[in-house]
């Protein structure tokens, strides 16, 4: 099983956080860009590495799907179904990105019966002030509107993403965010601290003073809060910043995490196939460019020797709460991390970040290991 990823970089307007491939394009330029995309479906699928992929997960994401107009989508996931191997019915997890401010009922309609049961809504806080200060372009009004446009088509797996830590946040401020978030009855969310992107405006605001990023410590009691809040309702946390209803877990997502294979399309997406990581052009102009001369829009292909390949796949399932199965890691790698990694793991043990669980069969991190996750596991990379 693998997972298939198509990337639509336009949205309405940029978000003063954002540091992905993303942006504001004229009607042409979206045109062009989803003429190309079908174009490299069509290299892709001609690969035989490729051709002997099953997927079982489908994730359209961005920027804004929801922007752009349905007959897009629906002509490119046409040529997904008729050039590659993928799952139909209730074994295709078939994922849209959208924001509130562009998700209609109609768009809803007629993307469904494409294979599309899962709705991922970029939410980010349910608090119109802390929404101004991240430059968002919808307000909670029409947060409840998307959420009750979704259940009208009777797609009930929807995930919303919450973020924390923006400047003028306060606790109150969070707890009540949350709350009225979680009032949706959301299946799944994604919950993460906002990160400083270098170039974003909101890095630049922080940088002269105009904008004041909470500190390690209170960054680290939104953590606590957010968890705590997320638990109680039921959500229960997987990976790092993600959490379910149990049977709700993103599939998609979770293939990442366990080192499936995965092909990306489109601008700047990536793909992991037979231990070689390909990474598509970031610069929309030249993609494009690439795909209309016949080229593949490829800007980096990494071959990963298979030690590489182990400390990737350790480093990425130790994001999950489950942690690391080391039998999964024999049997896939003859290799025993336990004994790989040598002193190193009861280095982190006397800690108290990392710990076994399951009677010794699993490794995972400790809460306190988690809340350091990218200082315990840049050591194993």
């Amino acid at each position: 099983m693998a997972g298939l990823y198509v990337h639509v970089p336009f949205c309405r307007k940029k978000c003063s956080y954002c540091g992905f491939v993303s942006c504001p394009a004229p009607a042409e330029v979206i045109k062009r860009y989803f003429d190309a995309l079908e174009q490299e479906i069509l290299l892709r699928a001609r690969e035989p590495s490729i051709k002997e992929m099953y997927f079982d997960s489908l994730f359209i994401g961005g920027g804004t799907p929801s922007f752009v107009h349905h007959e897009y989508l629906c002509r490119i996931i046409e040529r997904l179904y008729s050039n590659f191997h993928i799952a139909h019915g209730p074994a295709l997890e078939g994922t849209v990105e959208c924001n509130p401010d562009s998700l209609t009922l109609e768009w809803l309609e007629v993307l469904k019966p494409y294979g599309i049961n899962r709705i991922s809504i970029g939410v980010q806080a349910m608090d119109d002030r802390m929404l101004h200060v991240l430059g968002r372009v919808h307000d909670s009004r029409q947060v409840l509107d998307a959420v009750n446009s979704v259940r009208t088509v009777g797609i009930e797996n929807i995930s919303i993403d919450l973020m924390y830590s923006i400047p003028g946040q306060d606790m109150g401020a969070l707890e009540q965010s949350l709350e009225r978030a979680l009032a949706l009855m959301p299946v799944h969310v994604s919950c993460y601290e906002l990160t400083l992107e270098d170039g974003t405006v909101m890095s630049e605001a922080v940088r002269n003073g105009r904008a004041v990023y909470p500190d390690q410590e209170t960054r680290l009691a939104f953590t606590r809060l957010a968890e705590s809040i997320l638990e109680s309702r039921g959500l229960r946390q997987y990976e790092i910043s993600n959490f379910a209803v149990p049977g709700y877990e993103c599939r998609h997502n979770i293939g990442y995490w366990q080192g499936r294979e995965y092909l990306g399309l489109g601008c700047s997406a990536c793909s992991f196939i037979k231990g070689r990581r390909i990474r598509n052009d970031i610069r929309l102009d030249s993609w494009i460019a690439a795909l209309e001369n016949g080229k593949p829009p490829i800007q980096e292909v990494e071959e990963l020797d298979f030690e590489a390949a182990f400390r990737e796949a350790f480093v990425m399932a130790m994001r999950m709460n489950r942690g690391v199965a080391i039998q999964d890691f024999r049997e896939s790698y003859n290799m025993d991390p336990v004994e790989y990694y040598g002193d190193l793991i009861p280095d982190m043990e006397a800690r108290g970040l990392m710990e076994f669980r399951r009677n010794g069969t699993c490794l995972a991190l400790t809460e306190r290991g988690r809340y350091i996750s990218n200082y315990v596991l840049s050591n194993f990379v």
